[in-house]
């Protein structure tokens, strides 16, 4: 009689035989292949490589932004300060604080009344230490008539704003300009002259 011990033995011991020399069967669901592996780490290294850059140049553009909009507030400022001048070609003598507004390097043109000259000054955005940036406000005054056959004439103010930012490691520069006309603040000179 055999023994159940060892039948079961003898037939564990007989599948053993049998599989020896043969290949183990692969389980292709239960691992990932190499292929595979390089192919999600490339595209991993892709994606967040795309959204490091992405970071990196709207934070660029943000730092530039805010750079041009405090030039802007600069010649804003210049204009305000024209705005706020008196013009009033109907005294005696005539009245035109325009041409004084406060500018460094001033110099005028008798013949055309063209004043030009730039005003200086630190950029109003956040810094920490020595990282100002400085911003330089190029003025120009000019009188414009309106008509041939009028003598209403009005003063266009121009402020070209330059100021730099750093790009790719070097120091670039870049200009807002802005132009305002100032009329007489004599409202009764403008309704003589409008009819001659």
């Amino acid at each position: 009689m055999i023994n159940r011990t060892e039948s079961c033995c003898v037939m564990k011991y007989k599948r053993f035989a049998a599989s020896v020399g043969q290949p183990a069967r692969r389980h292709s669901e239960a691992a990932f292949t190499l292929t595979e592996v390089v192919v999600a780490v490339a595209i991993c290294v892709m994606v967040f490589s795309g959204i490091l850059l992405g970071y990196s140049v709207s934070s660029r553009e943000a730092e530039w932004s805010g750079y041009s909009a405090a030039a802007m507030g600069l010649s804003i400022q210049q204009l305000e300060q024209a705005r706020t001048a008196v013009y009033d070609p109907a005294q005696s003598p005539v009245v035109n604080q325009i041409y004084s507004i406060p500018l460094n390097g001033y110099s005028s043109n008798a013949a055309t009344g063209v004043v030009t000259g730039y005003t200086w000054t630190n950029l109003d955005v956040p810094i920490s230490g020595t990282n100002y940036t400085r911003a330089t406000n190029f003025v120009t005054i000019k009188p414009i008539y309106i008509t041939a056959t009028s003598n209403i004439m009005v003063m266009m103010v121009q402020v070209d704003t330059v100021w730099r930012t750093p790009v790719a490691n070097s120091w670039k520069f870049f200009t807002n300009s802005m132009v305002d006309y100032f009329g007489p603040d004599n409202p009764a000179m403008l309704a003589e002259n409008a009819n001659p």
